[in-house]
């Protein structure tokens, strides 16, 4: 199996602020930590994530892999993608370089093709680190092999 090489958390950290990239793979001491509002607004996005998997109720299963825990998640995706899942949440895809991403939301269409379901707990329109998020993720799926016909954000307010 290829190493993985860089995650969609990495990439994103990077468009931001290559020391901020640095620090977070190489300096862990160095990071500022999160302050309440931080902590609160992962918490708000997890539950977010929960919500929006019932909406998207077409019998998914979960991958229930650690985001660290990536052969774990490959296996577990390609498994669910090889039983006919419909809809996986928290898919993990990676391309042949080791560049990967975890999907929060990958449902197959009738026809076999893919869509991308990005889950963002927000206020206001989609930030432009968002549309990073899912242009990442539509690149690492399409260079692993799939076939994806859309992407889309599902949004909520905190």
């Amino acid at each position: 199996m290829i190493k993985p090489l860089l995650s969609k958390t990495q990439y994103i950290k990077a468009k931001g602020c290559r020391l901020n990239l640095y620090n977070y793979l190489n300096r862990k001491e160095a990071l500022t930590p999160l302050n309440a509002e931080a902590r609160y607004n992962i918490f708000a996005g997890q539950k977010f994530e929960e919500i929006a998997r019932t909406i998207f109720n077409k019998k998914g299963e979960m991958v229930n892999c650690a985001p660290w825990e990536i052969t774990q998640g490959l296996e577990r995706t390609k498994k669910l993608m090889d039983e006919g899942v419909d809809v996986i949440y928290e898919a993990t895809v990676m391309n042949d370089i080791g560049v990967y991403a975890r999907i929060d939301i990958l449902g197959k269409d009738n026809d076999g093709a893919y869509h991308i379901v990005e889950v963002k707990c927000s206020d206001g329109p989609p930030k432009e680190y968002h549309l990073l998020d899912v242009g990442f993720q539509l690149y690492v799926a399409q260079t692993s092999g799939l076939n994806i016909k859309s992407t889309s954000l599902a949004m909520s307010k905190k």
